[in-house]
């Protein structure tokens, strides 16, 4: 399955979703506001059963919560194993199976690097296994590239999930780790002291950009705070 996120739905937004069934078996689905706004893109079919499961990436040692470096083209290295997650699946509250294992890709980012606001783009996801409510996850991750596109910083990372001896899922999981910005002064502040250059930043990007980051930047802190209250 692959999937694409272009621009954020909110609350009490309604959703109109098209899906094609391609040729080859495929099923393309578009997410699209009532303006005819596509928001989301994804493509899912089934898997040549002759391909066998990829390796497991190994497991490796989180940094604690306060010495979480800020990433950067000095540490976002192909081919660096990142800190496993280890939680187990909640499904309380409704939560869609796919969302939430999909959510440990991103709590694998979260938890390895001190994000300011960033935006998950895209996932290629394949699923090997079904995992049940209850069992512990072991989200396991890499750097597979970091680029530059349209003033953007990029982080693509391998991530496997697995349950014991169990391969569950494996994702190709693309974020901007830092959104563009615009060039200025390294002293441009107010008059009350308010650095500016945050200010034009956030200017500099569209409305939906401006939204999801916010967003991120908020589901990054619940979890962090949820995370602390369970230690």
């Amino acid at each position: 399955m692959k999937l694409r996120l272009i621009e954020p739905f909110y609350d009490g937004e309604e959703v109109l979703l098209r899906a094609e069934c391609g040729d080859d078996g495929s099923i393309a689905v578009t997410a699209e506001r009532a303006d005819g706004t596509v928001c989301a893109r994804g493509t899912a079919s089934i898997r040549n059963a002759s391909l066998l499961p990829p390796q497991r990436l190994a497991e490796h040692p989180l940094p604690a919560i306060e010495q979480r470096p800020v990433p950067s083209r000095d540490n976002l290295i192909p081919g660096e194993l990142l800190g496993t997650v280890v939680q187990p699946l909640d499904l309380s509250g409704w939560r869609p199976y796919a969302e939430r294992l999909l959510q440990y890709s991103n709590d694998v980012l979260a938890r390895n690097f001190r994000l300011g606001p960033w935006i998950h783009t895209a996932s290629e996801i394949d699923n090997w296994g079904i995992a049940l409510e209850g069992v512990q996850i072991s989200a396991r991750g890499r750097v597979q590239e970091r680029f530059d596109r349209k003033g953007h910083q990029f982080v693509v990372l391998d991530v496997t999930l697995v349950d014991g001896d169990r391969l569950i899922q494996t994702v190709r999981h693309t974020a901007i780790y830092k959104p563009r910005r615009i060039d200025v002064g390294p002293s441009e502040y107010s008059a009350d002291g308010v650095d500016l250059t945050l200010i034009r930043w956030m200017l500099s990007l569209t409305p939906a950009e401006r939204l999801q980051v916010l967003q991120r930047f908020v589901n990054s802190v619940e979890e962090i705070r949820a995370q602390n209250a369970g230690n």
